[in-house]
């Protein structure tokens, strides 16, 4: 199996000092990194060394969406007057995870992996849209303290990486 990096370093600042759109943000870009990783492998690769990297997309999506759930959109919640982009949000969360089970559960060389795969990607895609279109400039025009959430956001992440033992991405 070939060397798959464990962590690259996507922060642009370090996490305490972004606001929760820039974390957010921050945290597109590094999936889309891990997809193109897997773009790069390519389907003549080791079985092994997609299902790495697969797990990987799948454990930094999981810690995302957890932090979004459980800091960011309640924190939202109480300061916007229409909350439907954020059910819409919610909701494409809950298809996300479902589709993440499936892709945790199955071997790289099931015929449905790379199609599961690629709808994951496909959802993704069109969640941080939703996000870029809706929800963060309902956010900005707001009252709520974006850099406070993003501490809470780098708080709950640094609680995450630490519960797993892995390693905190740095600046």
């Amino acid at each position: 199996m070939s060397e798959i990096p464990s962590r690259t370093i996507f922060r642009r600042k370090s996490p305490g000092s972004v606001d929760a759109i820039e974390f957010v943000e921050d945290d597109m870009q590094q999936m889309q990194q891990i997809f193109r990783m897997v773009d790069k492998l390519g389907a003549s690769a080791a079985y092994a060394d997609q299902a790495a990297l697969v797990d990987r997309l799948c454990r930094e999506l999981q810690r995302h969406m957890m932090i979004e759930e459980l800091v960011l959109y309640p924190a939202m919640r109480s300061c916007f007057d229409d909350t439907t982009h954020l059910a819409k949000a919610i909701v494409a969360h809950q298809r996300m995870h479902d589709l993440i089970a499936q892709l945790l559960g199955a071997a790289a060389d099931s015929h449905l992996f790379s199609a599961r795969l690629q709808v994951l990607r496909g959802q993704l895609a069109q969640h941080c849209a939703h996000k870029q279109q809706q929800i963060f400039p309902q956010a900005r025009r707001s009252k709520l303290d974006l850099a406070a959430v993003g501490r809470r956001m780098a708080a709950a992440q640094l609680q995450w990486r630490v519960a797993r033992e892995e390693t905190p991405i740095e600046a």
